[in-house]
């Protein structure tokens, strides 16, 4: 008798397909906790007073400077990879420059869903 496999789309690699699938599952769940986690301290602290606490002392300062200089990396190279994959760029990137890696999170996410459904469709 013939082996079986459980094709979920067709033209994508078994193997591709579960990695493709764990990296969504992790991403809305990583995006889904943090959100929650964020939106828990704003309405604790309110937004202005996050960055309050935050700089109040030099180690938050720190901190601060080291999440502008990675977020700022990383809008470079969101740019790059959004316009080499036809995705928007400016929606993440206001979201980035609002919320953080929210923004982040979810523009690797709506990657991983556009790259799901071009595969789809390339079947």
């Amino acid at each position: 008798m013939g082996r079986r496999e459980l094709i979920l789309s067709p033209g994508i690699p078994p193997a591709r397909e579960i990695d493709m699938t764990l990296r969504t599952l992790a991403l809305l769940a990583v995006l889904i906790a943090f959100s929650g986690f964020t939106a828990l301290l704003v309405v604790e602290h309110g937004y202005l007073g996050f960055f309050e606490i935050l700089l109040s002392t030099g180690v938050g300062v720190q901190v601060f400077i080291d999440l502008v200089i990675a977020l700022t990396l990383i809008l470079g190279w969101m740019r790059i990879d959004a316009r080499g994959r036809a995705l928007p760029f400016v929606p993440w990137a206001l979201t980035t420059l609002v919320l953080g890696s929210i923004g982040v999170l979810g523009y690797l996410l709506h990657r991983e869903l556009a790259g799901a459904r071009a595969s789809v469709r390339r079947a």
